[in-house]
């Protein structure tokens, strides 16, 4: 009896181990299966945060889109009236054909930067006279084809009526250029934009020549003249076409000379002698500078003028190089 009573009591206590361990799996079970809950709560908040994201992500996509289709309209209507603006100021500037009508070596090296130029070339007959001039316009792109279209009007105007020396055109001219842009006047913005001009003027007869420069100079190489002798400048006066922080000025200085057949004449906008490049690391670019130019001019002073052309473009792209263009580049050269 006594045996019996104790295999029983083993018994017991192997089924209460047996008990014991299953509460243990049922607790661990408990802790497994909250666990999971969790889990699956997390996912549940994540598939709807992934579903608030994609409908987040797919409303941005349409926004982009619609924002993308939107710019480029209007980058197609800016261009386009970018485009139409260059017709406009293209039908209204000669062209180097003009210059050819009456210098038939004559070139005219014309970049502008962007598709619109604030440089622009004038070129107009009166009488035995034409001018010629090179005029470099405050900015370039837009605002400067907007102040080119004003200076070519004006002084198509002017010449018209009028047979004056380049001097009294570029006062002329500077005195518009004041008034239609209100300059100096009350409630008057611009207040230093304005024109750099080399206007020159040739008797086609006599072969009498006149230049005045507002901050542009000119460049002569003289017919059967010693190297040395060649390269004569005029350097124009320190003070631009329109404008008021020059108050009290003087008028513009009128330089007068004879041209023999042969004798070469070069105006240029400070397109060319400010373009930035060169041999050199980025952070050292320089520029090309009005020595470079006078050096050009001699060494191919014997040359025809489309060489000397050549020889003006050759260098000013090897300059360049890589690097983006400075300015609007105009660049005049006239073989009487």
């Amino acid at each position: 009896m006594s045996q019996d009573i104790t295999v029983l009591q083993e018994e017991n206590q192997q089924l209460q181990k047996k008990i014991d361990a299953l509460h243990a799996e049922i607790e661990q079970l408990k802790i497994v299966m909250a666990d999971m809950d969790e889990t699956n709560n997390n996912l549940v908040l994540a598939t709807w945060r992934e579903r608030e994201l994609k409908k987040n992500l797919e409303t941005a996509i349409k926004e982009v889109a619609e924002s993308k289709e939107i710019i480029e309209l209007q980058s197609t209507r800016i261009e386009e009236s970018i485009n139409y603006a260059k017709r406009i100021q293209s039908s209204l500037l000669p062209k180097e054909s003009v210059l050819q009508k009456y210098f038939p070596e004559s070139f005219m090296m014309f970049r502008p930067k962007d598709v619109v130029s604030g440089d622009f070339p004038f070129i107009m007959q009166k009488e035995d006279y034409v001018y010629f001039g090179a005029i470099d316009c405050t900015g370039h792109g837009v605002p400067g084809a907007l102040l080119s279209v004003i200076g070519s009007l004006i002084l198509n105007e002017v010449v018209k009526y009028e047979t004056i020396t380049p001097a009294v055109l570029l006062d002329n001219l500077h005195d518009s250029v004041v008034s239609v842009l209100r300059q100096g006047q009350e409630g008057g913005e611009n207040e230093r934009d304005g024109m750099d001009v080399g206007m020159c003027r040739v008797n086609l007869k006599t072969g009498e020549f006149q230049f005045s420069g507002a901050h542009r100079p000119l460049y002569i190489v003289r017919n059967n003249q010693k190297l040395d002798e060649e390269l004569e400048e005029l350097k124009g006066d320190k003070y631009p076409i329109g404008g008021v922080q020059y108050r009290g000025r003087e008028k513009f200085t009128n330089f007068e000379t004879v041209l023999q057949k042969g004798d070469k004449i070069f105006v240029c906008s400070d397109g060319y002698p400010d373009q930035f490049g060169g041999p050199f690391e980025p952070e050292d670019l320089k520029k090309i500078g009005p020595k470079k130019i006078r050096k050009i001019l001699v060494e191919n002073a014997e040359k025809p003028m489309d060489e000397v052309y050549s020889a003006l473009v050759s260098e000013f792209d090897e300059w360049q190089g890589p690097h983006k263009q400075m300015d609007d580049v105009l660049f005049i050269g006239v073989k009487y």
